[in-house]
């Protein structure tokens, strides 16, 4: 009996229908009968990993500009972030997500900004292409007011490159918001490396975010994000006043 691998794989659909991509092993006993058999597949097909990061959006709506922020975390957790750039965050929150083939579920219980529990369950087709995030919404709750069920968005991987800040500073130099109100010494990143669990050896650079008003805490916060090599690898929205971790906690990812 000749056994050979030569299959198919279908192609990738955004349909409910769509179980997922399928690979058929071909057995040929004699010459004009066959058995085909179906190999199994990881559900997450490795889409799970290269998840893992934080991500941005943009959209204009009525002369208003508006940013979308997902950071997907090791340990299944996920922070979604809408509001206006260069402004405060309308909605923000900490829940999970799970990937099956194609498949996003994601889970958001409550809206940090306004202090309610929203209870937030979505389900979205996606794919990634190298540093682009493609989001087709399916189900449940819409992230954003821009998608209907069956839109496509879109969001690009964050980078020390592509962040629109300023540059990192090495890890060690003490650094200051672009308006020079906030200042994150050497010692403070020294500290911000233990909490965040950054090792000793990873050379790397910090980087100042954009301070908000974080309204379930009553504080003003301030994003401050890690990277080496130019990737994102941890960070964390401290507190302005005693630079105390407060949410968006991301530990060292490598």
């Amino acid at each position: 009996m000749t056994e050979y691998l030569g299959g198919f794989e279908m192609a990738r659909q955004c349909d409910e229908k769509l179980d997922a991509p399928v690979r058929v092993k071909i057995a040929a006993i004699t010459e004009g009968n066959f058995v085909f058999t179906a190999l199994s597949e990881e559900k997450d097909n490795g889409q799970m990993e290269m998840l893992l990061g934080k991500w941005e959006g943009y959209a204009e709506s009525q002369g208003e500009n508006y940013i979308m922020t997902l950071d997907f975390r090791e340990d299944g957790q996920v922070e979604y972030m809408a509001g206006w750039v260069q402004s405060e965050a309308a909605f923000l929150s900490t829940g999970t997500f799970a990937v099956e083939y194609d498949r996003m579920y994601l889970t958001f219980p409550h809206d940090q900004v306004s202090g309610q529990d929203v209870n937030w369950e979505s389900v979205y087709c996606f794919e990634v292409h190298d540093d682009t995030l493609e989001m087709e919404y399916l189900s449940g709750d819409s992230l954003n007011i821009f998608q209907k069920e069956g839109d496509v968005f879109n969001y690009s991987r964050v980078t020390a490159a592509d962040s629109g800040e300023d540059a990192p500073t090495v890890s060690g130099e003490s650094i200051s918001s672009d308006s020079g109100e906030f200042v994150l010494t050497a010692e403070d990143q020294k500290l911000l490396r233990e909490h965040l669990l950054v090792p000793e050896t990873a050379v790397v650079e910090f980087q100042i975010g954009e301070e908000y008003y974080w309204s379930a805490a009553d504080a003003t916060v301030v994003p401050i994000s890690i990277y080496e090599n130019g990737v994102y690898v941890a960070g964390a929205d401290i507190s302005k006043e005693t630079k105390e971790l407060m949410t968006s906690i991301l530990t060292y990812q490598h």
